[in-house]
Order: C-alpha cells, then sequence, then structure tokens
C-alpha cells in the first residue's frame, strides 16, 4: 500500500495557490496543492514560489519518499545580513532640539532615524552623527574654525569630508571648549545632542518648545555606519 495524493487528472487546475490567510483557516481548494504529472511527460512545469529563504520545500508524490529542497546558505546570508528595515513614523511630539523616542535594543542591530531636513535626507543614529551643513546652519561663517576645533578637543571623530561622528562626553579629549569658545558652549552642546536620538524624559516639566515630526525608523545590522 502507498499514499497517492492525485490518482486522478484535474480539469482546467488554477495557475495560483492560494495559501491560507491564517494558520487556522482551511485550505480553499485542497486540490490547488496538487500538481499534475506523468510518466510520459516531455515538458518540465515550473513552479515560482515566494518562501523564506531559510525554508524548506517538501515535494510528496505518493510513491519516492518525500524530497525536500532548500537554497544553500551561501546564496542568501550575506544578502540577510544586509537588509535594512525602515518603518514610517509619524506624527512623532519632540522637542526642537532632537528627535526623543525610547526604543527597544535589539542584539547586532542599531535604530537610525531619517527624515528630510530641507533639501536634504538627514540620519540620526542612537550614538550621534554630525554633518558640516547642521553647523553652517548655526554658525555660518565660523562653520570650518568650528568644526576644525571639536576634532581637536575630541568632540567629533571626523570620518568624511563634511560627516563626523559624534565622541561621548564621557569619552572627550577635552572637558571644555577653549576660552575664545566659550560663548558657544552651550550652542554647540545643544547642536551635538541632537545629533543623537534621545530617550523619552518621562519627567513631568516644560522642557521649551515641541513639534511634530515625521520620518522613518531604520533598524541596520552592525555597529552604526558612518560612512552611508
Amino acid at each position: 500500500q502507498f499514499f497517492a495524493p492525485q490518482t486522478t487528472p484535474l480539469a482546467n487546475p488554477s495557475k495560483v495557490i492560494v495559501p491560507r490567510k491564517k494558520a487556522g483557516d482551511k485550505d480553499i481548494d485542497e486540490s490547488q496543492f496538487l500538481l499534475p504529472l506523468s510518466l510520459d511527460q516531455t515538458q518540465p512545469i515550473l513552479l515560482s514560489m515566494l518562501v523564506d529563504p531559510r525554508a524548506k520545500v517538501h515535494a510528496n508524490c505518493g510513491v519516492l519518499p518525500i524530497k525536500d529542497i532548500h537554497i544553500p546558505p551561501d546564496q542568501y546570508k550575506k544578502a540577510l545580513q544586509n537588509i535594512q528595515i525602515a518603518f514610517l513614523s509619524t506624527p512623532v511630539l519632540t522637542p526642537q532640539s532632537g528627535i526623543h523616542i525610547s526604543l527597544p535594543k535589539e542584539p547586532g542591530f542599531n535604530w537610525s532615524w531619517i527624515e528630510i531636513d530641507g533639501q536634504k535626507w538627514t540620519e540620526t543614529s542612537t550614538t550621534g552623527i554630525l554633518r558640516k551643513h547642521q553647523l553652517e546652519k548655526h554658525f555660518e561663517a565660523q562653520t570650518n574654525t568650528i568644526w576644525v576645533m571639536l576634532s581637536q578637543q575630541g568632540w567629533i571623530e571626523i570620518t568624511d569630508l563634511d560627516k563626523a561622528s559624534v565622541v561621548p562626553k564621557d569619552q572627550r579629549a577635552s572637558a571644555k571648549l577653549p576660552d575664545s569658545f566659550k560663548g558657544l558652549e552651550n550652542q554647540i552642546e545643544l547642536l551635538l545632542e541632537s545629533t543623537k536620538i534621545n530617550a523619552f524624559d518621562t519627567t513631568a516639566r516644560f522642557s521649551g518648545n515641541q513639534e511634530i515630526k515625521e520620518g522613518w525608523l531604520k533598524l541596520s545590522p552592525g555597529s552604526f555606519d558612518t560612512s552611508s
């Protein structure tokens, strides 16, 4: 005895297989999962499937042992590791001084906030990325001088011509700026603070003007890439 799922041919079988919408649903028509084959068939049947690349596909003909096929991991592993997921997040009520969102920690991944700033896209990570055009909005003619000074004082690490990573306060080479920049220190601190995602402030207080933002939360594998 053996199990033969299909012993009679189907009349005009559908070329589109519709799976269950939910796990508990019954199949619309179990025959849709059957593919008619014969021993004297001369042409192969091509089957296109949308499946999880990590899953196996099982074929059961009722005569031969069940066959499972899968995509070799070396053909998709690198692609999966490079996938970045972005979630549209709007409206977000946050202080004008920066983006405040409490985010869960995902081992092996990092969060960043993407939005349009004027005519340019900006990306704010949980570690802090400063772009030179952000300095230009506040300091105009002093931009290059302040850019170099912040690098020399160990407040930023320049990674590109117009991009730098912000050094955490407890890791700065110098805790204070030179006397010639003392009057700008608070403004610079606020700017550097705005370059990273901060957690929600749960204290009931008025902390300045609020604004509504629209953007995308991106989840990227590995450490935040300051070269992108």
